[in-house]
């Protein structure tokens, strides 16, 4: 696993290179939000698959309530690189960091992609 750690000015530094990360990038975005919304999870073997289903769906909620509201998101997963040392950071050494949402006002509004039509990503067939 490659290892990752937050300098005292903000830069997270990679232990080990190798491939393209989105880590820095990621950590450029959480330095300029204005809302930094971190998701805790206690630590318990058992409940993981639920815990994680259920965080998705309230990380989701609140990202289209964002969305009516004209305010931008970033769903962040790459919290997972540093999660253990920002639990600790935050006096949370029994929690554990499932991700983070930044919130703001966009400075960007880029067009929506192209998508394809249903039509032609769906196949249905009939018994």
């Amino acid at each position: 696993m490659i290892n990752y750690t937050i300098n005292n000015d903000g830069t997270i530094e990679r232990k080990n290179l190798g491939c393209a990360s989105s880590v820095n990038p990621t950590a450029n975005i959480i330095k300029q939000a204005p809302v930094l919304v971190l998701i805790f999870r206690e630590k318990n073997d058992n409940w993981i698959v639920g815990d994680n289903l259920s965080i998705g769906a309230c990380v989701e909620n609140m990202c289209l309530r964002a969305t009516d509201l004209g305010i931008g998101f970033l769903w962040i997963r790459d919290t997972v690189y540093v999660a253990d040392e920002v639990a600790r950071m935050l006096g949370h050494k029994d929690m554990e960091l499932n991700c983070a949402l930044a919130l703001g006002y966009a400075s960007q509004s880029p067009k929506q992609r192209s998508r394809k039509e249903l039509k032609d990503i769906v196949q249905w067939y009939n018994e």
